[in-house]
Parts: structure tokens; sequence; C-alpha cells
């Protein structure tokens, strides 16, 4: 990537210590990266408290009722109304209305995290932001996934303004019949929209076209079927609430009571295992997330108390080369750390962990590469000085820049 001027950052984004900036008279590009700034200008994604930004993010307060209401950002604005976000008609349907993320509460209530301290550097506090010259944000959702609305060209964007080189696109696929994500886009039209992305910024931002494939063993066979005719740079396996399974809205209150920590994340933890000795995929995605739909019986902080709940797994990943994924979409849920947090990571070090890879989790615009800086901090500390795409191949090229050094030294 060529280094040029400094381009002027969007006064709401923290500039990296050793930022790298980059400019570009691509009148294509730039008017995409307006796009979004006028999104995160108009949405003030750096609040002082960090927040669930589904649930805060356009909020605007209606002058009748006094009761929160949606604004609809710059990017939305000129869509017709029955296909915006929200849109009710006078008889209350709603019906463009995307189908919910996984793990959300279904009331409308506003969660906010604040007072975080994400920064195992503890001499300078700091909420998580987007980042920057980072090299690689492996976890991305766009308009080609059920909860999305993203189109890819607005990662692309930002990822070559903010000097991040590479970039894997995962959307979501599921292999339970009525799924969100099941038969949700077609194989041929998601391989064409990224890799003709692809070819276009190639020398200026490198796009992997890759997938999040939700994970459930009773379809173990089907997945592999898939996998073995359908070609990818990238696969993740992840587990997800599914809604026939305990983590659902539906059942996760009566599932949970008089549950200890350790019987309620078994069934979570029981099918990453799986995941892992399959053999099908290049990292396991967000390792520890129920944790976040577990969060009214469990806090995050009391998953250290079951190391051994952890330990198969490491020791799983270590064996079979399967990368580590810290996910630091947690950083903007109520969990207010990543998946997994600091102490999961070092714990994978320190069993010989080598392959180690970061995502944003991204689905909305101004999510683009959020958390990274805190997760590469993370790994830093834990001792890790590059991170790793496909499984069992190491690369030169995804080394973390040196502003890391600051927080742990890396081990050789």
């Amino acid at each position: 990537m060529t280094a040029g001027p400094a381009a002027s950052a969007p006064a709401a984004t923290r500039q990296a210590p050793g930022l790298r900036q980059t400019h570009t008279n691509d009148t294509a590009a730039t008017g995409l990266v307006e796009s979004v700034r006028l999104t995160q200008e108009s949405d003030a994604i750096r609040p002082k408290s960090v927040r669930n930004v589904r649930h805060t993010q356009g909020i605007d307060h209606s002058p009748r009722s006094g009761r929160p209401r949606r604004r609809l950002c710059a990017s939305y604005a000129n869509r017709p109304a029955s296909h915006r976000l929200g849109h009710r008609s006078r008889a209350g349907h709603c019906p463009a209305r995307r189908p919910a993320r996984r793990g959300f509460p279904k009331s409308g209530k506003i969660h906010r995290v604040t007072n975080i301290n994400t920064s195992p550097n503890l001499a300078n506090p700091r909420p998580p932001a987007q980042a920057f010259d980072v090299p690689l944000d492996a976890h991305l959702h766009t308009d080609l996934s059920p909860d999305s609305q993203v189109p890819l060209e607005l990662y692309i964007a930002q990822a070559f303004e903010r000097s991040i080189p590479e970039i894997a696109i995962t959307d979501h696929l599921d292999f339970m019949p009525g799924a969100p994500a099941y038969e949700y886009a077609d194989y041929g039209k998601r391989e064409m929209i990224v890799r003709d992305a692809a070819e276009r910024w190639a020398g200026k931002v490198t796009v992997r076209f890759g997938v999040e494939l939700t994970y459930e063993s009773r379809y173990g066979d089907t997945i592999r079927a898939y996998l073995a005719t359908h070609s990818y740079d990238y696969v993740i396996g992840s587990v997800h609430a599914m809604s026939d399974g305990p983590y659902d809205r539906s059942r996760i209150a009566s599932f949970a009571a008089g549950k200890s920590l350790a019987e309620a994340v078994a069934p979570y933890f029981a099918e990453v295992a799986l995941a892992i000795s399959s053999g099908l995929f290049d990292t396991i995605g967000h390792i520890d997330m129920c944790k976040r739909w577990l969060l009214p019986w469990f806090k995050a902080s009391e998953y250290a108390s079951i190391p051994e709940a952890y330990e198969p797994l490491l020791v799983a990943l270590v064996e079979t080369g399967v990368n580590l994924e810290v996910n630091a979409s947690g950083l903007r849920h109520p969990t207010g750390e990543t998946y997994p947090g600091p102490w999961v990571v070092r714990r994978f070090r320190e069993l010989g962990g080598r392959r180690v890879t970061t995502g944003s989790d991204s689905h909305l615009p101004h999510t683009f590469a959020f958390g990274l800086e805190e997760a590469c901090e993370i790994l830093a500390a834990a001792g890790f000085d590059r991170l790793s795409l496909q499984r069992n191949m190491d690369r030169g090229d995804l080394v973390l820049p040196d502003r890391f050094h600051r927080t742990g030294g890396f081990v050789d």
C-alpha cells in the first residue's frame, strides 16, 4: 500500500500510535468513505460509554411522546419507506424487518456498558474504537448475510483508508432448514461479488472470499459434503444460538435456572469441541460467545473460575492447528470483553498455541475494525507477534505493528 499525505480522520475516531495513513484520488473510494463518515458522525460512534450499537445507533426522540425512535442515517435515507429498517405501517406491520440477530434480547431495551478499560495498557485507559493500521479484519458480514445491510465496497474503502491491508468477507451460512442464513444467498452470486471486488481493489486491499458456517454436529455430514464441493479462501466455524437449542430466547431462562456456570456452558462448549475436531475449519469463531446470552445469570468475569471447561478446547486447537479467533464484537456488547477474554488467550499461548486471528464481526458500517486495536494488544500481551488466516499455513505478512511491543514482549 502506498504511503501518502495524512488523510483527515473523522473527529470521533482515535488515531493509533505509529499510524501510517494514506489517501487516494479514487473518486469512488472517496465517496464510499464519505458515506461511512456521514453515518459515523450522525450516530456518534465513540460516546464516553461503550454502547450496544444495534440498540443505540441512530436513536432520536419523538416530539410527541418523548420516547426513543430511530433516525435513518444518510446511507439509508433514499430507500423506499417499505424497505427501511424499523419502518412500520399504520397498522404496526413491519414488512421489511430483517431476521433478529442471534443472541439479542427481544425487548427494545437499550443496553449500555460503561467505564470499560479493555486495553491491557492500564496506564492509558480508553474506550474501544475503529482501528487503524492493523494487519487484518477476518470476520465481516455484508448485505449477503440476513442480519447485515452493508455493501461490500464500504468495508473495502474503509480498509484502504485505515491502512488495513487485508480483509475476509465471511457472510453467514446455516444448515438448519428455516434458519436465517439457510439458502439465503446463492454461492455463485456471493463468489462473483467478492471476487470481482477483490480484482478491482487488487494492489490496495486484499479481499478474501470467506464464509462463517454455523456448526451443528447433527449436520456434520452435510457441512462436510458442502465444503467438499464449494471453494473458499477462508472458513470460520461458529456455534450460534439456534431456534431449537437451549440458548434460544424462548428457552434460555428455563435452561439456565438452577444451573452452575459449568453446567450452563456445557452444551455450547461440547459443540465447539466437535467443530474443532471435525477438521473442517480454518478458525473457530467467538469460542465462548455463550457468555453473551448467559449474561443475565453469569457475569463475564466469572468465566475465569471454570478454566477446566476451556482447557480441552484450547488443547484441541493446538493439536489441530486451527486458529483461535479473538473476536472483538464483545467490546460493543454488554459482556464488555472479547470472545474469548485475555486470560484464555494467555492460556492458549502457554499450551503451545501458535495460530491466532482477529475479527470485528462487523454487521454495520461503523463497526468495521471496531476493537481490533484492543484485540491485537491482547494477543501481543500473551506473546503473539503475528496473525494467521488459513489453517496450518504460516505467513510472514500478517505481523503486528511495532507499537504493540509496549503491551508485552513478543515470543519467538
